[in-house]
């Protein structure tokens, strides 16, 4: 979807709950380690992996952006117009779409690690994983990745082998235990 927070909006959400499949952006020293490793990435596969990242997951941050400034927006007119105002504004809105102007809440949970990276280590069978299955160590000698652990956007989209989806739920897991007050907080009617 263009723009997958939409219907969960026009549904009538007042909280919405992301989990994201990206990190987020890098910054100081991470940033310029993510810079080098582009670098030193040429093939096409790492090439296509970022193409879909583009295609998919940019619409989700597009659209968290988006809500966040019109949460922003929100606030401000309420604040700024006061309650007659702003109840004036919404009788509008509400005639004319149907639910009013609202601020909904969102969090975001991101993971610890880039899912590329972890079905990279997972193709090696790295971290300690299982060892990769015969048909992934195939296609890595296939494409001729070598035998160092590399990003594989493209791989996280395809492979749903235990040794990538079994890390994928560890992290999660662990990634959620982190976050565990947040969450709390979000799902607190407080």
């Amino acid at each position: 979807m263009n723009t997958p927070l939409a219907p969960v909006l026009r549904l009538g959400a007042d909280r919405v709950m992301t989990i994201a499949l990206r990190r987020g952006p890098a910054e100081g020293p991470e940033a310029d380690a993510s810079a080098r490793q582009l670098e030193s990435y040429g093939n096409p596969l790492f090439m296509f992996g970022k193409v879909l990242n583009t295609l998919v997951l940019d619409h989700v941050e597009n659209d968290l952006a988006h809500l966040r400034m019109l949460n922003d927006v929100v606030r401000r007119v309420r604040r700024a117009a006061g309650d007659e105002v702003w109840a004036r504004v919404n009788e509008a809105v509400i005639a004319e779409r149907g639910h009013p102007l609202r601020v909904i809440d969102e969090y975001t949970l991101r993971p610890s690690e880039e899912v590329g990276t972890v079905a990279g280590q997972a193709i090696h069978g790295e971290d300690g994983g299982e060892r990769a299955p015969t048909a992934i160590r195939l296609l890595r000698r296939a494409f001729d990745l070598g035998d160092d652990p590399f990003e594989s956007d493209l791989l996280s989209y395809v492979l749903f082998d235990r040794s990538f989806t079994s890390r994928l739920l560890s992290l999660g897991y662990e990634d959620a235990k982190r976050n565990a007050g947040d969450l709390a907080q979000f799902f607190s009617d407080d």
